[in-house]
């Protein structure tokens, strides 16, 4: 399951970046801007790209089918936002080039179609403390997320099999911080490997469990 688990947990750069930033704040968390088309609904939004494919500008096509007036005066334009902000938006434009358009994407009650307009000039720093700075902002971060999936994973296979919790018999549990391998030789060419490895498991017990599968 911790294998099954570290496979599926991965973190963007915008994470780390908003991680790091959350320890220290003289982090700066780049930033992008862009021109957006929203729309109530997905058949708006459908005739409105046929509107920018038949040759009209984004502009155009903004200011007759964008169903945010405010967003429409602007003509599209958003205010710049860090990369951390607005999942997935932000993230997605991140990695896009100027003049890069993007969707159709859900997002909230509506629909987003988008244009990348500014990416922060501003670059990671490249030398080497930093470079291990962000490492480890990365390493800590999966750490965090892995354990969070298992706790889930846990609180929810307890609460489909059923459980009891005996606090007196859990507080007298000792647990070694050091793993032990025990290697034995049975004879005749026969050797055995033993590895009691003892990890204390019990932070799920205050999670709720969720909903959906933690498990695919």
């Amino acid at each position: 399951m911790r294998f099954y688990l570290k496979r599926q947990t991965k973190v963007s750069d915008a994470e780390v970046l908003s991680f790091m930033q959350s320890t220290d704040s003289s982090v700066v968390i780049p930033r992008v801007q862009i021109r957006e088309l929203r729309t109530a609904s997905l058949d708006e939004m459908h005739e409105a790209l046929n509107d920018l494919q038949s040759g009209r500008s984004l502009e155009q096509v903004i200011d007759r089918w964008c169903s945010d007036v405010n967003l429409r005066q602007r003509k599209g334009v958003s205010d710049p936002f860090p990369v951390s902000d607005r999942y997935p938006v932000g993230e997605i434009a991140w990695q896009m080039l100027v003049g890069q358009r993007y969707g159709p994407l859900k997002e909230g009650s509506g629909y987003l179609y988008f244009e990348l307009m500014l990416k922060d000039s501003q670059r990671e720093p490249t030398d080497t403390a930093y470079a291990g700075r962000k490492q480890r902002a990365t390493n800590e971060l999966l750490r965090q997320k892995e354990k969070r999936l298992l706790n889930l994973f846990l609180t929810q296979a307890g609460e489909a099999r059923g459980y009891m919790i005996y606090q007196d018999r859990l507080s007298r549990i000792k647990v070694s911080p050091i793993p032990m391998m025990t290697f034995r030789i049975l004879g005749f060419g026969g050797r055995m490997f033993a590895v009691p490895f003892v990890d204390r498991q019990i932070e799920w017990l205050n999670v709720e469990p969720p909903q959906g599968k933690i498990v695919f």
